[in-house]
């Protein structure tokens, strides 16, 4: 099987598209099995919600708990460092409904509903009005959201008056604006 490197990503034939087998091998680069099976293990638990996108990944439990682990490089697990984590890492206890994994940031969404967000922030994706990183849940919304979605440098999120709001980069459209 033949892969062609970039940016941690790789581009798949064709053929190997229509064969989950090679599928499989061509997304999980060396010792990314033994992270896969600590993720499904965890997820196994009742209840138990996934958010993952590019190498981080959220786990909201059924009590409201929030877990991270993978690649923390901007902050984005959200538990006040910026150090990788190849196991759950607890980051709030409770009072979580949603949670939403941008590339190198995510969002969580509290009972009362307020937005929080956390990690990368150069295009403004949290929302806080800043292009810092954060590496600790900061509040971007005290009320009113009812759903949440991040994407690779933006977020959005639907509020419970049916508006919607968007935030970071535009370059092609993703705001809407």
């Amino acid at each position: 099987m033949k892969t062609y490197p970039s940016n941690n990503k790789r581009k798949i034939r064709k053929e190997e598209a229509h064969n989950p087998t090679l599928l499989r091998r061509a997304l999980l680069p060396r010792g990314a099995l033994a992270l896969a099976t600590t993720l499904l293990a965890f997820c196994m638990v009742a209840g138990t919600l996934l958010a993952s996108r590019g190498l981080h990944s959220l786990f909201l439990k059924s009590e409201g708990s929030l877990h991270a682990i993978g690649w923390n490089s901007n902050g984005q697990l959200g538990d006040g460092t910026t150090t990788d984590r190849n196991s759950p890492v607890q980051i709030a206890s409770s009072g979580v409904t949603q949670i939403a994994a941008g590339t190198y940031h995510s969002l969580l969404l509290k009972t009362d509903g307020s937005l929080w967000a956390m990690g990368k922030n150069s295009s403004g994706q949290l929302g806080d009005g800043t292009t810092t990183d954060r590496n600790s849940p900061v509040q971007i919304v005290a009320s009113g959201v009812k759903q949440i979605a991040a994407g690779y440098y933006h977020s959005l999120f639907l509020k419970s008056d049916g508006s919607l709001w968007a935030m970071g980069q535009n370059s092609s459209g993703q705001l809407g604006d």
